[in-house]
């Protein structure tokens, strides 16, 4: 077995435990070994272990005095904090109940206030942004886009889960379930099932990313499809009398319908007037434009619009001969 070498510092170091005999043989050997060489380190030792002795006796322990004691813990306990309303009442259910009720009520009103301090983060960090127009038409597709942000890292979020819902009271009606794509957004042009009916209705997205969902609304008004029919009351009209035209509305099942029509009367060189038209609730209108003289003879057409384009109707306008013909006698 391998001797371990230590230096002057261990060895002057081990002679408490060499005295005590808590040394083994080996090390005992290297102690002795080092002592016989330098006898001097024992009388250091001895004088360090008088000094000690000489200062253990001149400590004197002094007796606590008993009146001193209570004073100051008397004071220590007059400084304590009062003690809570509930810690002095005696525990019991009731207290207990009464007690986290009124800390869990002190934490809501907490939150609450962070959530409206303007400098406060955002609770939710998604942002769901609805599109489109506020006016649709049965049977013609309606644009709607969905944009989704993380509002916290200021930017779009791909993969989001969307999902568009038309509401009207309690019916509810689910359009679309989609994803974002890497501009996090979602771009459809939305068909309308048949049994969906005119009216007023509430379109809801809803957005699903990083845990969190994102809910937006958006009010949409659904137009039935109209048909426009244009009649003219007779071939032809007379510059300066007035042209009666019979204008007729329906949805597709044929029921009159309340719409406001704007009109043109045009010819090949331009617009000569442009009005507007509102068929009541029985669906028909009669048109009554007034011309003047100035009006050229010829053709013009008649254009109504209508929210699935335009009627067009030719006119003929005749010239206004004389009411009277002057016969001149000869001289």
């Amino acid at each position: 077995m391998r001797r371990r070498r230590y230096s002057e510092a261990d060895l002057r170091a081990m002679i408490p435990l060499y005295l005590d005999g808590a040394l083994d043989a080996a090390d005992r050997a290297q102690v002795e070994a080092y002592y016989l060489q330098h006898p001097e380190v024992l009388t250091q030792f001895g004088e360090s272990s008088r000094m000690i002795e000489l200062l253990d006796d001149a400590v004197i322990v002094q007796p606590a005095d008993p009146a001193f004691t209570t004073d100051v813990l008397g004071e220590v306990a007059r400084l304590r904090p009062l003690p809570r309303l509930w810690q002095q009442l005696p525990p019991c259910p009731p207290v207990t109940a009464l007690r986290w009720a009124t800390e869990i009520a002190l934490l809501v009103t907490l939150l609450v206030l962070l959530w409206m301090h303007p400098w406060a983060p955002p609770i939710n960090p998604l942002e769901c942004h609805l599109l489109g127009d506020e006016t649709w038409t049965l049977g013609q597709p309606a644009g709607v886009r969905v944009v989704v942000r993380h509002e916290g890292r200021g930017r779009e979020l791909p993969s989001a889960t969307v999902r568009l819902s038309l509401h009207r009271e309690r019916w509810r009606r689910t359009l679309l379930r989609a994803r974002t794509n890497d501009q996090g957004t979602v771009d459809v042009d939305l068909q309308l099932d048949p049994d969906i009916t005119a009216g007023n209705y509430l379109l809801v997205g809803e957005a699903e990313a990083l845990g969190a969902r994102a809910t937006v609304s958006h009010r949409v008004r659904i137009m039935p499809r109209v048909t426009v029919a244009v009649t003219p009351l007779a071939a032809g009209f007379v510059v300066g009398d007035p042209l009666l035209v019979r204008v007729t509305a329906t949805d597709g099942a044929r029921r009159p319908v309340d719409q406001p029509l704007p009109w043109r009367l045009a010819t090949n060189s331009g617009v000569l007037l442009a009005r507007g038209v509102v068929t009541p609730r029985l669906g028909q209108a009669l048109l009554q434009v007034e011309t003047s003289g100035r009006l050229p003879a010829g053709r013009v057409a008649l254009l109504v619009e209508s929210p699935h384009g335009s009627v067009s109707v030719p006119l003929q306008l005749l010239p206004r001969l004389a009411d009277e013909l002057r016969i001149e006698a000869p001289d």
